[in-house]
């Protein structure tokens, strides 16, 4: 979900966008045991079986670039846009944001895309935006935002309190979905003048909720394979035997050993599913976890 406010502030511009990405459960799937009969060769059937949800996670974005040091001699010096935001934050007791140098590099490239492209957007005229250059220098995050200023400020406070004023770019400051912010601040030409552009790029990382493991879904995954393999082989022995049960020639001693033979195979997937059905509640458990993580 996306909103982008706009606000003439004096001789500045200012825009703020707030953009969330969920990772939570995309897709259910059910595996689904039916239960295996015994053969009846007196009386009594066992009979047990797993139904259950098994939730799995996709989504992965593999790392990028390394963070690049960018230059610092503007009219402002922006190391103090950090320390002022917090401020307004523990003011309000929220919890102070941490600098991230992936996040420093996101905001230095959409400041020089502003200047390189001359335009004043949250979205580049290629389409391109702060989610977009996050998995290109390996951030993964749950949450991203972005405040833009741009003007002839000269001092850090200048900027922050020019965002703090405007309703959209106070919000991501104060939002407490946030954990980490970036800062770049430049100065460059825009439309025949000089003038310096400010950004803020706020995130929650992916890494702050545990993903469930994914050795426990790859051991899910091959136990529901040899299970429904076990099955498929099970319901044929079991149809043999009703049909050796229906024919009156059938040999009683032949038909009791494959009975019993049956019975113990059924028994071994039974057992099977049982110890399936606890793993896959273990696993469900962490996949609550995580969801309910990421959607606070």
């Amino acid at each position: 979900m996306m909103k982008v406010f706009k606000k003439a502030f004096g001789p500045f511009l200012i825009m703020a966008i707030v953009i969330s990405f969920f990772c939570s459960k995309t897709e259910v799937l059910a595996y689904d045991f039916s239960p295996l009969n015994l053969i009846r060769r007196t009386a009594g059937v066992m009979t047990t079986g797993v139904t259950d949800v098994y939730y799995f996670l996709t989504r992965q974005q593999k790392p990028g670039t390394e963070f690049a040091n960018f230059l610092a001699n503007n009219m402002v010096s922006g190391l103090d846009i950090l320390n002022i935001t917090n401020n307004e934050r523990v003011a309000l007791s929220l919890k102070p944001y941490t600098s991230n140098m992936l996040l420093d590099r996101i905001a230095s490239l959409r400041a020089d895309d502003l200047f390189a492209n001359q335009y004043f957007e949250h979205e580049s005229p290629d389409g391109k935006s702060a989610p977009e250059l996050a998995p290109v220098v390996g951030y993964k995050y749950l949450y991203i935002g972005e405040n833009l200023a741009m003007g002839d400020f000269y001092t850090d406070a200048e900027i922050v309190n020019a965002w703090m004023d405007s309703p959209g770019h106070k919000a991501n400051i104060l939002n407490d979905k946030y954990t980490e912010l970036g800062v770049a601040i430049k100065e460059g030409e825009y439309k025949g003048g000089t003038t310096v552009i400010a950004v803020q790029i706020f995130g929650r990382p992916l890494a702050s909720c545990p993903e469930p493991s994914a050795q426990i879904k790859a051991l899910i995954d091959s136990s529901v394979a040899s299970v429904k393999k076990m099955q498929t082989e099970a319901l044929a022995k079991y149809n043999e035997l009703n049909i050796m049960k229906s024919n009156p020639a059938t040999d009683r001693i032949l038909y009791s050993q494959k009975a019993d033979a049956y019975n113990y195979f059924a028994k071994t997937i039974n057992d099977a599913t049982g110890a399936l059905k606890s793993i896959i509640d273990y696993y469900n458990v962490e996949v609550n976890k995580y969801n309910s993580c990421i959607n606070t």
